[in-house]
């Protein structure tokens, strides 16, 4: 037994329980054991898990080569309560909380977001949503092939899973219910996404008055889309106006109003019903209410109209939803809201 009174020193302590080494670890850790004559062989050691996968990996091998029995690997304030699949080089675990209940097979809380995953609103265009969805970045055992660019990033954009296998909200790295800043559209749904029945298509020439828009110089612009381009001879649009799967609003006071184009990629003599789910202090007025789309390929568009009822608190945000649908299939598109006095 190695007690904490024998070593205390250079962020390396040992614990009094029997067979059990507690290691705050850095790449000084190697030559911590050698200088410190550290016993691990055939012990159980207990490490500060870092935030890269590296480095874990990287623990397990210099445990593994110290004679290190197995090892534990602790989350810390910034990785929470995410937890991942690694390919260590001896018998490893990772801890969030310790409870001893058995084996435990699934999650149901799954899918969830991870603390290193990329958070909006997106500061350089604040028009459009980012992230566009949450997506296996960790944990991947398996993968699907993907096509046309921009169909497949609509069809995975809007068909994307907003809750979790409970049916509750998904959950950030706090457990706590995750903001559209977090998730954009939500976690990807492979089979949902392979047959999305209607899509909102951009063509390449639809990004040069966004892009104009935006105050890029002629050069700018035309590095971006590989030709030439008179920003003063486009008609300029709001970044909201960009006919993408999701909205991102930015509030004052005066209301705002944008139009969407969705194209039928499914099956003639089809229609579909709008859902709305206001964000708490704005009405969202869609028209029409029905979309209706005769024939295979056909485009049909809709407006959208924000108003602020209520005077939000200065860059708080809120959110909602709209959900074209029919008996059997829906696309949703997000609404992110911030308001900015």
């Amino acid at each position: 037994m190695i007690s904490t009174s024998d070593l205390s020193v250079g962020g390396v302590s040992a614990g009094s329980t029997p067979g059990l080494v507690h290691v705050f670890f850095d790449r000084r850790y190697l030559r911590i054991i050698k200088y410190f004559k550290i016993d691990v062989k055939g012990k159980i050691v207990v490490c500060e898990g870092g935030k890269y996968l590296q480095t874990r990996v990287e623990q397990g091998r210099i445990v593994n080569s110290a004679g290190g029995a197995a090892m534990i690997l602790m989350n810390d304030e910034f990785v929470r309560d995410t937890t991942f699949d690694e390919p260590h080089v001896l018998p490893a675990m990772q801890i969030t909380t310790m409870s001893f209940k058995g084996t435990v097979i699934g999650n149901n809380r799954a899918p969830a977001v991870p603390a290193f995953s990329s958070r909006g609103p997106n500061i350089p265009s604040p028009g459009i949503l980012k992230p566009d969805i949450i997506g296996p970045g960790v944990n991947i055992l398996s993968a699907w092939p993907v096509s046309s660019p921009t169909a497949i990033k609509s069809a995975i954009m809007t068909t994307a899973d907003s809750v979790n296998l409970q049916g509750k909200p998904i959950q950030d790295e706090q457990l706590l219910p995750a903001s559209v800043f977090a998730i954009g559209s939500g976690h990807v749904n492979p089979s949902l996404a392979n047959d999305p029945r209607l899509v909102y298509d951009i063509m390449p020439d639809d990004y040069i008055p966004y892009l104009c828009g935006l105050n890029y110089t002629n050069q700018e612009v035309g590095i971006i889309v590989g030709s030439k381009v008179d920003c003063s001879k486009e008609k300029s649009i709001p970044e909201a106006q960009l006919n993408y799967p999701s909205f991102s609003i930015i509030f004052g006071s005066t209301p705002q109003t944008y139009t969407r184009t969705l194209a039928n990629v499914g099956k003639a003599n089809s229609s579909y019903d709008v859902e709305i789910v206001s964000p708490d202090g704005v009405n969202v007025k869609v028209e029409p209410k029905k979309l209706v789309f005769p024939k295979l390929g056909d485009k049909s568009s809709y407006s959208v109209t924000f108003t602020r009822t209520t005077k939000g608190v200065m860059n708080s945000s809120t959110q909602g939803f709209i959900r074209w649908h029919s008996a059997k299939y829906s696309v949703r598109s997000p609404i992110a809201v911030v308001f900015q006095n």
